[in-house]
């Protein structure tokens, strides 16, 4: 599993940013990624 995926899995669990995250720019598909989590049910 790639770091990226990790911080989404987490993300979806806990609802918010993990505050380890790097502040590098979030990658297109990632933001996708997430955005799309954030609205399924």
């Amino acid at each position: 599993m790639r770091e990226r995926d990790q911080y989404a899995f987490a993300d979806a669990l806990f609802g918010r940013k993990m505050p380890s995250r790097p502040s590098a720019k979030p990658c297109a598909p990632y933001s996708a990624k997430r955005a799309a989590l954030e609205r399924s049910p």
